[in-house]
């Protein structure tokens, strides 16, 4: 029963660098970012977080140089992180500055 625990640990904390590897090393125009946007290199956050449509929690990968941010949870029974969400801080900082009433 330990040994199966320490393999899932081992296997999450592995998945975990390797998506953090990948966002590090993308190249120009990686993730979500748009084609005419010069990507510089990024300065990366990642926290768990509380998720409640599913069996497991979430992690936030916040890329604070370019403004993104993406979810993902660990998805057991594939033994693999599935993505939930991304989202533009930029664009969405844009959005709402430019909402009518919005100071």
């Amino acid at each position: 029963m330990i040994h199966r625990q320490h393999r899932a640990l081992i296997t999450l904390n592995a998945a975990l660098l390797g998506v953090l590897a990948l966002l590090v090393l993308a190249p120009v125009g990686g993730f979500g970012s748009q084609p005419d946007r010069v990507r510089g290199r990024g300065n990366y956050t990642m926290v768990g977080a509380e998720y409640t449509g599913g069996p497991s929690n979430a992690i936030i990968i916040l890329d604070a140089q370019n403004q993104e941010m993406i979810a993902m949870y660990w998805f057991e029974s594939k033994k693999s992180l599935q993505p939930l969400g991304y989202r533009d801080l930029a664009a969405d900082a844009r959005r709402v500055s430019r909402t009518p009433g919005r100071k």
